[in-house]
């Protein structure tokens, strides 16, 4: 009996072992395993309409895009010619708002807010984000389906595809913080305290902002994860650009304002600017779009922690027909064979593919935006310096011998994101320029990745005798005194060269 009631027991207790652990696995199903060597660049994305993502708004937008043959590799390449859209995208494209970006699994995340979890980032990720409100009082956000501070994509924005260029280029997982909001002025990004906060509404986008990146980082602390990069990506200005009512200082001015207290409160050290226009084709926003654009290209000369994300959309900007057609305007893109600019309805008719079809002639479709996430990544992920180190082990070469070893040479790389990392001056990022075994001397070996380079000395050096021993004695050792000539037949001299080569050489009287 005694026996029965104890094996009784134990089985409870192993369905109430195997409830609790399973319900514990299920809370913990958006939770990511970090690896200790997994680092994580937290980035925070924040902007207007098309940082957030409209494409997707309306059901037109929700169908495939028929100006060019999903299927078709001419039409597609011919699409990728005129728009900067490369192959794959296009292809990858299941409908305007949405493309199909294939992810390494478990590399690239979104910090959800209301749940307090990572959200991977797959194929399958169409709609970002989260709709929220902050609350002054608890200094919270709060889940809203209305008047919210930061808010939802409406398909596929550019986040995706950054994400995927960014960690197949450093090596380096990313944590998206998404905080956007539409039609915003750049003054509405400011803190609510700061003297030209300008939102009659009082949204705290700010506010908002720093809540839902701090609470990542936190997150991502509490539970072990290693940090990398603290960066953020901008995608804002159309509004300011709007019938030009904020001057190339102003914008200036409002923007640094923005770019300094985030990173003094997020601890952000680097952001890029997505340069930015305005609706296409329209005359009243031109004068705008170029003091934006003046005030965006300013701010990332004169600042070392503000990068060029890319100017994709302005560069694919078109004006209205007088504006286009005057000597102020200027464009690469819209050029025939000889680098005259295209006639005004072509380049028009060209421009609108960017963007969604239907008179919606400012936001970019999903495979424009995946453009501009993957030039910004792969902007943020250059290498912007070289330099030595620890020079190779060997620095001294035979003339017409030896050949170049790079063994134990060490090159610091730094990124546009602002990693360092140290690798082997052999490394297939390298290549190697310079080297001539033929002429004795110092000889300068210059290593090269894009347009860095860094150089160092070797010295080229004659062939030359290291040592000489004795390998065969003489076959006459004793001779009469005053008799005998000295007979060195069947003696032999071994000489060693510095090349590590060896000849054996007979004896001689002479």
């Amino acid at each position: 009996m005694k026996k029965i009631k104890y094996i009784f027991i134990i089985t409870i207790l192993t369905i109430i072992f195997y409830l609790i652990s399973t319900q514990i696995l299920i809370s913990n199903s958006n939770t990511v395993n970090a690896q200790d060597s997994d680092i994580y660049d937290v980035i925070l994305f924040w902007g207007q309409s098309n940082m957030v993502g409209l494409c997707g708004l309306r059901n037109t937008e929700k169908e495939k895009d028929t100006r060019y043959n999903y299927e078709d590799s001419e039409s597609v390449s011919e699409f990728s010619k005129i728009t900067g859209i490369n192959n794959e995208i296009l292809q990858n494209s299941e409908t305007m708002n949405h493309i199909n970006i294939i992810q390494e699994s478990e590399t690239v995340f979104e910090y959800m807010y209301t749940s307090n979890t990572l959200q991977e980032i797959t194929e399958n990720t169409e709609i970002l984000g989260e709709s929220l409100k902050y609350n002054n009082d608890t200094k919270k956000l709060e889940e809203v389906t209305s008047g919210y501070s930061i808010q939802k994509s409406y398909g596929t924005n550019m986040i995706p595809q950054f994400c995927k260029t960014y960690y197949e280029n450093t090596g380096h997982k990313v944590v998206a913080v998404f905080c956007a909001n539409s039609g915003e002025v750049i003054q509405n990004f400011l803190p609510s305290t700061d003297e030209d906060y300008g939102d009659k509404n009082t949204q705290y986008i700010y506010e908002s902002m720093v809540e839902k990146y701090n609470s990542a980082i936190k997150y991502l602390e509490d539970n072990n994860y290693k940090i990398g990069n603290k960066l953020y990506v901008v995608f804002q200005g159309e509004t300011n650009a709007y019938n030009g009512r904020t001057s190339t200082e102003d914008y200036k001015t409002y923007f640094k304002k923005v770019h300094d207290y985030l990173k003094n409160d997020t601890e952000i050290t680097k952001g890029a600017i997505v340069e930015t226009a305005r609706e296409i084709g329209l005359a009243n926003h031109y004068e705008g779009v170029k003091q934006i654009h003046q005030a965006q290209e300013e701010l990332i000369n004169e600042n070392d922690d503000i990068i060029l994300g890319t100017s994709y959309a302005y560069d694919h900007y078109v004006p209205d027909e007088t504006n286009y057609n005057s000597e102020d305007f200027k464009t690469n893109i819209f050029i025939d064979s000889e680098g005259n600019k295209l006639e005004y309805s072509k380049a028009y008719e060209y421009a609108g593919y960017n963007v969604c079809p239907d008179n919606n002639i400012i936001h970019f479709t999903s495979a424009a935006l995946s453009q501009i996430g993957q030039e910004t990544a792969e902007e943020f992920s250059k290498i912007v310096d070289m330099k030595i180190i620890k020079e190779p082990e060997k620095l001294e070469y035979i003339q017409n011998y030896d050949e170049l070893t790079l063994q134990g040479g060490e090159v610091q790389l730094t990124y546009n994101n602002g990693t360092e990392e140290i690798v082997s001056m052999d490394n297939p990022k390298i290549t190697v320029e310079g080297f001539n075994n033929k002429d004795l001397g110092e000889n300068k070996i210059t290593l090269n990745i894009g347009q860095l380079s860094a150089s160092f000395n070797i010295n080229i050096i004659p062939k030359s005798i290291d040592t000489i021993e004795i390998s065969s004695k003489p076959t006459q050792l004793q001779y009469i005194q005053n008799y005998e000539e000295l007979n060195l037949d069947g003696g032999k001299i071994l000489v060693k060269y510095n090349d590590g080569t060896s000849q054996e050489i007979e004896m001689s009287n002479t």
